[in-house]
This record gives structure tokens, sequence and C-alpha cells, in this order.
């Protein structure tokens, strides 16, 4: 009796121990396959991209040879711009505490042949108490420049002036037209509005304030049409790339990071 009993409970818990077991592989193997198949649909958009008949820059920050570095005018502290790396990607750190400096990619393109602009980028804190519509408040943690050479723009006599009065402040010539793309320290109501230093370099902010701060984003833009939008005329054939991360103004610290860049065709 004791061993018949033994079996009969032993075949009757038998097909419950297997169900438990089945549904525990089948599990494993539906997360499994989901991570598989989330690797391979960032591997393809990623080789979209990196494909060499679709796009002219493609910058991963595994250095900074292709930029050049340029500090302003007086006795600014440089920004701090340095390659960091971890198991899957490198990227470009920017600290800045109480300074301002910028890298200028070397190399100039035609945007109407590469009209799309793709990054990725994260900020760690912004400035609160920065107001980008004054002269006292331009600071940003980073800022992604489209630098224009607009021969199509005839240069007046105060403009001029005023371009001779911002190469004394910055120690630099700005460009007749260039799109500066931020992360802003506070909201704004307008899409886009103008430098407080300069009126054809345009503030576009692509986030506002804390509440997204410390993750990564990727932004698409097409230059092109964004260009025609705003200064209401054909995009220049030539333009170039700049970056920055600075806190003279305010006397603040922030930390961004930039992971790539891209300059592609549609």
């Amino acid at each position: 009796m004791i061993s018949g009993s033994s079996k009969k409970g032993y075949v009757s818990h038998f097909p419950i121990l297997v169900e438990d077991e089945l549904y525990k592989i089948y599990l494993m193997l539906i997360i499994y396959l989901t991570a598989i198949a989330f690797v391979f649909l960032f591997q393809e958009v990623k080789n979209k991209y990196q494909d060499s008949a679709s796009y002219v820059i493609y910058e991963e920050f595994s250095n900074i040879d292709n930029w050049e570095k340029f500090s302003f005018s007086g006795d600014r502290k440089a920004t701090q711009y340095r390659i960091e790396t971890d198991s899957s990607m490198s990227y470009l750190k920017m600290i800045s505490q109480s300074s301002a400096s910028g890298l200028i990619y070397k190399h100039h393109y035609n945007p109407n042949e590469y009209p799309i602009l793709t990054w990725r980028w994260r900020v760690e804190n912004v400035i609160s108490k920065a107001d980008g519509k004054i002269k006292s408040g331009d600071d940003y943690a980073i800022r992604l420049f489209v630098m224009f050479d607009d021969d199509s723009v005839e240069t007046s006599f105060w403009t001029s002036v005023r371009n001779s009065a911002i190469k004394l402040i910055y120690g630099t010539e700005l460009p007749e037209t260039s799109f500066c793309f931020v992360w802003a320290n506070i909201k704004y109501d307008e899409k886009y509005f103008d430098n407080p230093y300069s009126k054809t370099v345009k503030i576009i902010p692509m986030e506002m304030g804390d509440s997204r701060m410390k993750n990564w984003y990727i932004y698409d833009i097409n230059i092109v049409a964004l260009y025609k939008q705003i200064f209401k005329r054909s995009c220049p054939t030539s333009a170039t790339l700049a970056l920055m991360s600075d806190t003279d103004n305010t006397g603040s610290k922030t930390l961004a990071c930039l992971d790539y860049i891209m300059v592609s065709g549609d």
C-alpha cells in the first residue's frame, strides 16, 4: 500500500512539474529572443547611417583629430573636452567650470547634398539661473553649431562694426548665419530665438530644463528645410560644425556628453 501510494503521488505531480519547467524555459526564450531582436534592430539602424554612400560626416569620438580647439579672447578658462569609453561606446565628455572654449570641425560640406544632421547627447545638469536671451545668461552645458559660409549675404557698414565688436569679445569671427542647437536651461515658448550677440545666429532648444537630464537622446534635423524656414532663402552650399560648453557668464559648472554626430543624405 505504501509503495502503491508513493507511485500514485509521483505520477500525479509529474505533469505539473513539467509544465512549470516548460513555462520557465519558454519565458527565458522569449526574453532572449527579444534581446537579440533589439540588438539587431539597433545595429540595422546604425548600419543604415554608416553606409559610406549615405553620409559625409560620421564622428564617433574615438578621438578628436577632426576637430580644432578654439578659445576666446582674454583670460577665460578653457572648457575640458576629453574622450571617454565604456564597454560599448566612446563619447566626448565636456566639463565646463566658469569656462568657455570650443571645437570646430576641420572640414566643410555641402548641406544641400547632405541635409540630415543626426546626433546623440545627454547632460548631467543645467544652469537654472541662465537665460540664453540675454548676454549675462548666454551659457549652456552643450551646444552644437551648424555654421554656414553664406556669400549671398551683403555685409553693411554697421554689420561690419558689430562683427568687429563680437571678434573683440569672442576672439573669433562669427559666420554670417548659423544654427546653434542647445539643451536650454529654462523653458521658452519660442521654437528658436536670436543669440544675444547676433541676430543671424539662431538658438534652437532641443531640450528645455532639467526634466529629461541624465539620459541619452537622439535627434534628426533637416538642415536645408530648417534654413529655408528660418532665413527665408536657399541654404548655402558650404557649412561646417562646431561644439561648445560654456559657463563663464554665470560662473557655473556643467557636465555633458556627446555620443556621435552624423551628416547624411535623404
